[in-house]
């Protein structure tokens, strides 16, 4: 839906930001509802509905999903693995941006946020080298932008549920 919205408005339409604050953590990330998602949708493709729990964050619903991830049986399941990519880059932006708030501010980061974001954590925390480990990981198994056009679909689908799942699993033990 993002990439449709950027193609068929702009990056600066309404919608386009909300759905990228899903994507990367922004300040307002964590208020966006099923409700908003649901009315975004509803925009977009010109129709009508709704999702039952439309109280709860979008944020706290893929955290749900990606824990529920964990708990799947191995095999080929690409859903969960866009969940988790979605999941763990998520986490890893939260550890960063609170990190570096206590630090002294996060500068404002717009655009290809995860790798930005760790290029400042680096610099201020360079002695964290377990936890740059782990960043460092999450930027090179999760895609920066997670398509589902068939051509990002190689990324995910090479490496094993397992790989997903213990990245994800060491971005929370940051957190």
């Amino acid at each position: 839906m993002r990439n449709l919205i950027e193609y068929t408005k702009s990056d600066a339409d309404a919608d386009f930001m909300k759905l990228t604050a899903l994507l990367h953590r922004m300040g307002d990330s964590d208020q966006i509802t099923v409700a908003d998602l649901d009315a975004i949708y509803c925009r977009l493709f010109s129709s009508e509905g709704a999702s039952v729990d439309k109280t709860q964050s979008v944020i706290a619903l893929i955290r749900d999903e990606a824990n529920k991830c964990l708990q799947a049986p191995e095999g080929i399941n690409f859903e969960n693995k866009v969940v988790l990519s979605i999941a763990t880059r998520l986490a890893a932006e939260q550890f960063m941006v609170a990190k570096l708030k206590e630090a002294a501010g996060k500068a404002t980061v717009e655009s290809n946020q995860t790798s930005r974001l760790l290029k400042i954590y680096r610099r201020v925390f360079p002695a964290d080298h377990i936890a740059i480990g782990v960043l460092w990981r999450v930027a090179l198994m999760t895609p920066e932008n997670i398509h589902l056009n068939s051509f990002m679909y190689e990324p995910i689908l090479d490496m094993s549920d397992d790989h997903l799942r213990k990245l994800y699993a060491d971005v929370l033990a940051l957190v």
